[in-house]
């Protein structure tokens, strides 16, 4: 395809590239990558309490290759004389922060739908008064020792597996610690819990997005006019 107008800046800094250069640079974004993902399991692991959810996740983000999903970007302009998106984002960097950025965001919304979900039940045992009695008002709210005491505040309308759920998250909310993200009764409403392939696909789509934005605000700024090109 052919680029018009473009300026004399990109089309040296084409020219200057050699094969020796370019697999530098590609090391380096390899490296510069692979540090920005581990930097973005951590974050996301703190907010999650489930040491097996933390483990998946921060092994998705470590065996992710973000340089292969960058590559994939760059593969649509292979065709192209300029390769927009290593012009914009030349070292990767902006696309892996951005791609983790969305993890995180869409983890912490989930977070926050989960603590949501129990706010009244969390009022109700901190109105118990201290910290032992709220701890002795769930058990008898979902425990078998409720059940056989015969309880006025056991939970015999939910299910076992609820009424586990609901004690786990809840003393989480009592004692300062994190809710687990595995929780598909508070996440019912929006669509259950999250789906690691999913929840991909959308940092994924954020991280081009946020590319696709810098070259146009880069042609704009250099006037530079194509036809037909798709970034």
């Amino acid at each position: 395809m052919l680029i018009n107008n473009t300026t004399a800046n990109t089309q040296s800094y084409y020219a200057a590239k050699s094969d020796t250069k370019t697999a530098q640079k590609e090391e380096e974004t390899e490296s510069r990558v692979k540090t920005e993902s581990t930097a973005s399991a951590k974050i996301i692991g703190s907010i999650n309490s489930s040491d097996e959810q933390v483990e998946k996740l921060e092994k998705a983000l470590a065996n992710t290759d973000l340089s292969a999903l960058i590559k994939e970007t760059q593969d649509l302009n292979d065709e192209l004389e300029v390769n927009w998106n290593a012009v914009v984002d030349p070292d990767g960097k902006i696309y892996a922060r951005t791609y983790a950025e969305s993890l995180v965001k869409q983890y912490e919304s989930a977070k926050n739908t989960i603590e949501q979900y129990y706010a009244s039940a969390h009022r109700d045992n901190l109105a118990q008064g201290s910290e032992a009695v709220a701890m002795n008002y769930l058990a008898l709210k979902y425990t078998k020792f409720g059940r056989d005491v015969g309880s006025p505040y056991y939970r015999s309308d939910m299910s076992e597996a609820e009424r586990q759920m609901a004690l786990r998250q809840e003393r989480a909310l009592l004692l300062g610690g994190r809710v687990t993200l595995g929780d598909p009764y508070a996440l019912q409403s929006v669509g259950g819990m999250l789906n690691m392939e999913q929840t991909e696909k959308i940092a994924k789509q954020a991280a081009q997005d946020v590319i696709e934005q810098l070259i146009r605000e880069y042609k704009e700024h250099n006037a530079i006019d194509e036809i037909d090109v798709r970034v």
